[in-house]
């Protein structure tokens, strides 16, 4: 179960900061959590245009913005880089489990409109704070159980 107070912290960025994506989202609630404020400051930057898969419909940013924090905060704790790729893989595996795909352009297919996301129709915002809520929930089991 995921923490309360990331949660928070998530929800925070993600429902009260305009013009937030679901990459920033993840990553910088992640660090933050973790004690990585001022460098969530820099991901903030870096993931602005990394939602809307990429912005191109490719992996969703949710996927790539826990990916990030994953690997950022398992590089500061030492964990090797082949240990770190098992745990993406880890997590990869989960998140396709349970929603289906990774893909952006895939998992959004509901919502296109004349050929593109149309992130203003209803039920998108929903499908994308769930894929939000479910990534840091096995994002947070995964650092709990490699940060013994």
């Amino acid at each position: 179960m995921i923490e309360e107070k990331l949660l928070n912290l998530a929800m925070k960025y993600w429902l009260q900061t305009p013009d937030i994506n679901c990459a920033q989202t993840t990553a910088c609630s992640l660090l933050e959590h973790h004690g990585y404020k001022e460098e969530s400051k820099v991901l903030h930057k870096a993931y602005r245009v990394y939602g809307g898969g990429l912005s191109y419909k490719l992996v969703c940013g949710t996927i790539t913005g826990n990916i990030g924090a994953l690997g950022f905060i398992f590089t500061e704790k030492g964990l090797s880089k082949e240990k770190i790729e098992e745990i993406v893989k880890e997590f990869l595996l989960q998140m396709e489990e349970k929603f289906g795909n990774l893909n952006c352009g895939a998992l959004m297919k509901e919502w296109y409109e004349n050929g593109d996301i149309n992130f203003d129709l209803p039920g998108r915002h929903e499908k994308c704070t769930d894929l939000v809520h479910t990534s840091l929930e096995i994002t947070s089991h995964l650092i709990k159980k490699y940060m013994r």
